[in-house]
């Protein structure tokens, strides 16, 4: 089982350094999961390599990490650059955080209308929590900025895939 295990990774190894952004993204994951600190250097080294790629996984995993300050300096417009990228490419969690930006001007100004977008695209998707706040948005139109206080303490989602 352990030579199967290795040879596995020495393929996965091998896609990577050819170029394959499928392969970076998931040693990035591998080295994300270790416990050893330098590992999140290598994880920030294959998810940047899969992610100028525009392999969409990898492209949120940057947003994340520069929007956490994982690896790198917190930097929220960097974090909302990645997003977005991802967000273009259809990936629901990177809507979802695009709308929490937005919604809450952070790396750019509050733009209601923008939030409303990507949080309807992320809905769209299956991103529960995206649904919920469209709701509350939806009343805070009616009723005025009541409800607004309720979305304004959301946080953008992270690497956890249970997050929906």
């Amino acid at each position: 089982m352990s030579s199967e295990k290795n040879l596995k990774d020495a393929d996965l190894l091998e896609n990577a350094n050819k170029g394959n952004p499928k392969a970076q993204y998931r040693l990035g994951l591998m080295a994300l999961a270790s416990s050893k600190k330098k590992d999140i250097n290598r994880a920030l080294n294959w998810f940047n390599l899969a992610a100028i790629k525009a392999f969409p996984p990898a492209q949120y995993s940057m947003g994340v990490l520069y929007d956490k300050g994982l690896g790198v300096t917190e930097n929220k417009s960097t974090a909302l650059l990645w997003y977005y990228a991802a967000a273009q490419n259809n990936h629901a969690k990177a809507q979802y955080n695009l709308g929490v930006f937005f919604l809450n001007g952070i790396g750019t100004a509050v733009n209601l209308e923008e939030a409303n977008s990507w949080f309807s695209k992320a809905a769209q998707q299956g991103i529960k929590k995206a649904a919920k706040i469209l709701a509350i948005l939806s009343r805070a139109n009616d009723s005025g900025l009541e409800y607004i206080d309720q979305v304004k303490s959301i946080e953008a989602l992270g690497l956890s895939e249970n997050e929906k």
